[in-house]
């Protein structure tokens, strides 16, 4: 394979393309260069993309543009880049960038040092120059993307994770729900009823007013010890299990079907992240991820919902729970995937929308089935 002390890279709003270079490590350069524009959100990238180069050992120089539109003088800094290290082993990743800024730089390289392209989608690097009046086939990319790594080349970060506690026994216990969705449609409502009732100081509530499938449940949930019962009243122990019960159980589970598909490279849930311009109490700029996975070096998002969209005070909801899904493909990056994985169905009509923006839905019974569907997604 060839390799190559320093890459020059193109820098623009998506930091995959020479973020997944660096993480290869027998493409990974010593070195790279950063052509970046006056843009200050690009010069924003560029510093984000850098401190993960360095947390990678790659060691980083940044070459400042003095007019991105002028193509004249972004020939000339480019020579002079391409002078400064005539004799040294350099390349060009001409992925990135605006349209003239790859112009340019491809004008200035072509003939006189190697230039590569990243097709994300295939995972593949292309390369555009020869090698001894031979062009060279294309590689396959060796790269395993972890979540951290990922975020902060899009300036995003882990803010906090969930608490410090062991939802092995409640994972077991709520896997049923899933497994036989049709079931327990009626009882989940009931339950999130409860729980969310629960949400005080105590962490109680009054369940004589619930119907009796209910109550066995509470029943099972108290012989394993995962709540207390008094009399009338539950006592969900610990704010853990009772958001776990409030619809979370929806998320590990999710989790856990993720965590089984040899794709999935790193995976985690319930986490709040957050991007560079985040301020404490400012809405907007920190977004809570039910799921997330890096898969086939592409970001995976799932938001799931125990909400029963049938019900018409729901109906409303689920128009902005789409709307945070696209946006977040935004948040990190145009090659994050997004998917709405639902208890309860989602109407039709809302499934063509969603089908429009690149939105996946797995709802109602498809959630027995709910590792395949991923797996599935991850393909496309």
């Amino acid at each position: 394979m060839p390799k190559y002390d320093i890459h020059v890279c193109l820098v623009s709003a998506q930091a995959a393309p020479n973020l997944l270079p660096i993480l290869d490590n027998e493409f990974k350069p010593k070195k790279a260069v950063f052509v970046v524009s006056t843009k200050n959100e690009i010069k924003e990238k560029a510093n984000a993309l850098q401190q993960v180069f360095k947390q990678n050992r790659v060691d980083v120089e940044i070459l400042e543009l003095s007019n991105e539109f002028d193509f004249q003088s972004m020939e000339a800094e480019l020579f002079d880049l391409l002078s400064k290290y005539e004799k040294e082993d350099i390349a060009l990743n001409v992925t990135g960038g605006t349209k003239l800024m790859a112009i340019a730089a491809q004008n200035i390289f072509s003939g006189e040092k190697p230039i590569f392209y990243i097709n994300t989608d295939k995972e593949e690097i292309i390369f555009i120059s020869k090698e001894n009046d031979q062009y060279i086939p294309s590689l396959k990319l060796h790269t395993k993307t972890l979540i951290n790594t990922y975020l902060s080349s899009y300036n995003v970060s882990i803010l906090k994770n969930k608490d410090d506690f062991n939802f092995h026994k409640l994972g077991v216990f709520t896997e049923r729900f899933a497994m036989k969705p049709a079931h327990y449609k009626y009882i989940i409502s009931q339950l999130n009823s409860l729980s969310l009732n629960a949400d005080n100081k105590n962490l109680e509530a009054n369940f004589s007013d619930y119907s009796y499938d209910l109550k066995l449940i509470l029943e099972d949930l108290s012989d394993a010890g995962l709540i207390e019962i008094k009399g009338d009243i539950v006592d969900f122990k610990n704010e853990a299990t009772r958001s776990f019960l409030n619809g979370n159980w929806l998320e590990y589970f999710t989790y856990k079907q993720a965590s089984s598909i040899p794709d999935v490279i790193d995976v985690d849930w319930n986490v709040e992240v957050v991007n560079s311009k985040y301020e404490k109490n400012k809405i907007g700029v920190n977004n809570e991820l039910d799921v997330i996975f890096m898969a086939r070096n592409k970001c995976h998002i799932i938001e799931c919902k125990t909400v029963n969209f049938e019900n018409e005070e729901n109906k409303t909801k689920l128009q902005g729970y789409l709307d945070k899904l696209k946006s977040l493909k935004d948040y990190a990056g145009s090659l994050t995937k997004v998917c709405l994985v639902s208890f309860y169905p989602i109407p039709g009509t809302t499934k063509s929308r969603a089908e429009k923006d690149n939105i996946e839905i797995i709802d109602d019974y498809r959630i027995k089935n709910l590792k395949e569907r991923i797996q599935n997604w991850i393909l496309k």
